[in-house]
């Protein structure tokens, strides 16, 4: 194993678009739809960092329509793995950053967000 297997790595996952959706029960004012679609999302968020979990990835947190989690460079493609699985068998688009300090991965998930949402963005120094 060489060094930058050792390397932390943070990954910032958020939700996109998450206000729009919570929003149109607002505009129906239907809080029992607000609630259901609230609930379906911290659901969805808190399955993706078991996911992740399972996985052996260390989730740091979890709140809202955002998880915070960290590994080591070598385990980047099992979180891609995860994330692809989350995306591909949920309609919630969210956007995720990687990078060696919390300041890169969220520098990383801003350049995802801006760059067109429901993208995962690495860090070059990790590559």
């Amino acid at each position: 194993m060489s060094h930058d297997d050792l390397q932390q790595v943070f990954i910032l996952v958020d939700g996109d678009n998450i206000g729009a959706r919570l929003e149109h029960a607002i505009w129906l004012d239907d809080p029992a739809e607000y609630v259901r679609r609230s609930n379906e999302l911290t659901s969805f968020f808190e399955r993706m960092g078991t996911e992740l979990t399972n996985t052996g990835i260390s989730v740091l947190a979890i709140g809202g329509d955002s998880v915070l989690a960290e590994c080591s460079t070598s385990d980047i493609p099992s979180v891609l793995e995860v994330l692809d699985k989350m995306r591909a068998r949920h309609d919630v688009d969210f956007s995720g950053g990687l990078g060696r300090t919390l300041s890169q991965a969220q520098t990383a998930l801003r350049i995802a967000k801006t760059s067109g949402k429901a993208r995962i963005h690495i860090d070059p120094h990790l590559i």
